[in-house]
């Protein structure tokens, strides 16, 4: 996700807390732009629950591959 127009410190917050090194409160605490800040952790929430929608429904797929193999050996 672009970073543009973010001072480095903002940058370095927003990547930390994308890598669970910081909380989100820590990176709102620090930051320089808080509007901006807000942003970006919404903007990284939204797709982090995107991606563990569709590990979740990769989990149900692997179990329904798993019940058909077993019903064909």
């Amino acid at each position: 996700m672009a970073l543009s127009g973010q001072s480095e410190r903002d940058r370095t917050a927003a990547v930390a807390f994308e890598n669970d090194l910081i909380t989100e409160e820590t990176a709102l605490l620090y930051c320089v732009n808080r509007n901006q800040m807000r942003q970006r952790i919404d903007a990284i929430k939204k797709e982090a629950a995107k991606l563990e929608k569709r590990l979740h429904e990769l989990g149900k797929e692997a179990g329904q591959l798993e019940a058909l193999v077993n019903a064909l050996k």
